[in-house]
This record gives structure tokens, sequence and C-alpha cells, in this order.
């Protein structure tokens, strides 16, 4: 393993959480579109009627199945193996959903969803997994060098001193920074 092998996976798993967001908020955009009244304007108020939010449910939770479906090349038309599937990227299943949308009715919106999703079900969770806990697994206490070279912090960080988190900090101010700031520095016990 290698520092290599972590931005790769920190990349891969950026790119994975910006194609759920984006699949999530299309979802409920396009259930959305059953709250479009006759003149063009949402109309919430049709979130009183459990029929329409259980049709917002549905469409929000059949459009998490089929990424899902794609996204591993699944073919199953086996509704428990489809919630499996879409409850492993998206940590959401038709209950989930459907507890949100009944709990607000009209207060439901895209970005209420988003915030219950990641606060209420493991969607953040598995979001973080994703982007940050996983590619963590790719460092090693030996790359402690690796990561001082690539970051250009030789001679103002002592790679004996780096914990695996540290290492991950050094490398994620490096790649959003360009650089290691003296002021992240400041006060860092692995700092020269």
């Amino acid at each position: 393993m290698s520092v290599t092998d972590y931005l790769t996976a920190r990349r891969t798993g950026e790119v994975l959480n910006d194609t759920l967001l984006h699949t999530a908020v299309s979802a409920y955009v396009k259930a959305e579109e059953a709250l479009i009244g006759a003149d063009g304007l949402v109309d919430k108020s049709k979130l009183k009627d459990p029929s329409t939010r259980k049709n917002i449910s549905s469409i929000v939770y059949s459009s998490l199945v089929g990424f899902s479906l794609a996204y591993f090349g699944a073919t199953t038309a086996d509704e428990t193996r489809q919630e499996q599937l879409a409850f492993g990227l998206f940590g959401m299943n038709t209950s989930a959903i459907g507890k949100y949308v009944d709990d607000n009715q009209e207060k439901a919106g895209i970005f209420e969803f988003l915030n219950y999703a990641q606060r209420n079900t493991p969607f953040g969770y598995f979001m973080r997994q994703n982007s940050s806990d996983r590619p963590k697994t790719k460092l090693e206490m030996s790359d402690a060098d690796e990561v001082v070279t690539i970051t250009k912090t030789t001679g103002v960080v002592d790679p004996t001193k780096l914990t695996l988190d540290e290492m991950v900090e050094l490398l994620d101010e490096h790649d959003t920074q360009g650089a290691i700031r003296p002021a992240f520095l400041k006060g860092k016990h692995y700092a020269v």
C-alpha cells in the first residue's frame, strides 16, 4: 500500500459520493414532479394526501434501486435483493424514505430530504466511509516518509512522529491547499 493508493481511493470515494448525492437529488426532483399543479407551480399541500406521499416515496426509492442495479451490474427482480443493493449504496430503504415523507408532509423538500438522509439513515456514514475511512486503510505507518516527501515538508515535519490520522490530515491539506501552510503546522507535535 502507498500514498498513491490512498489518494486514488479518496478521489474514487469522492466521485462516488458526488454521484450518490446527484442520484438522490435527481430522484427527489423527479418525485416532486407529482406535486406540480396545472399552473406549473409546486403545490406541497398535495403531500397531505397519503397516496401522494406513497407515490413520492415509491418514485424516490425506484430511482435509487435503478441506480444501484446499474452500479452493481445486477439484473435481479428479487425485491429483497434490490433493497439490499440500494441500502448498500444509499443507506435507505423504502420504509426510511416513506417515514421521511410521512413525518414531514408539507415541509418535505429536497434539502430537508438530504439532511434527513445524512443524519437519520446510514447514508452520511456511508459517504464518510467512501471518502475518508476506506481510503485511510491504504496507508501504513511505513508511508510517513513518502507523505513528508509528497507534501514537500521535509525538514519541517518529523515523519517518525506522524500517526495515520496525521498523515491523512497532511495529505488532505496539501491536496486542497496546494501546499502545507506554516499556520497549518503551528502547534502540531510533529512540526520541527
